[in-house]
């Protein structure tokens, strides 16, 4: 089961997210703020981090630059009131893989991480083949 870690400082938001992703069958921890979230993702592997931008004690860009020096694989998907282009492009030049402005359909917050999951999956399967192929 694939597990997620939800980043938002806006409890309700925060709940909505985590409530969503549960009932899609995926296990989900969360945090208000990026010092907490960092705490977690060094505690605990996770396969996805969604996280907001403008948060206390550190923002998210200054988190995912954290967690990229940790982790250069794990997906990340931003969430954030920020809609404007650079806002996106700093994400993206940050290696994120998905960046959804809110408000946000939470049917379709599942659809794209089920779609970045499938992705991944696919790209293990073709990389084992390669492997087995190449002996």
């Amino acid at each position: 089961m694939k597990k997620i870690l939800v980043v938002e400082d806006d409890k309700a938001i925060n709940n909505i997210i985590c409530e969503t992703l549960k009932d899609a069958s995926y296990l989900v921890d969360s945090a208000s703020d990026g010092l907490e979230a960092m705490l977690l993702f060094m505690e605990n592997k996770y396969d996805l981090v969604i996280s907001d931008i403008m948060m206390p004690h550190m923002d998210g860009y200054e988190l995912i630059e954290k967690i990229r020096q940790e982790n250069k694989y794990v997906n990340i998907i931003i969430l954030s009131a920020l809609d404007e282009e650079y806002d996106e492009i700093k994400g993206f030049d940050l290696n994120i893989d998905d960046y959804i402005a809110k408000p946000f359909s939470s049917r379709l917050l599942v659809k794209r991480v089920e779609a970045l999951f499938r992705k991944q999956d696919n790209n293990k399967i073709k990389n084992e083949l390669l492997d087995i192929i190449k002996g």
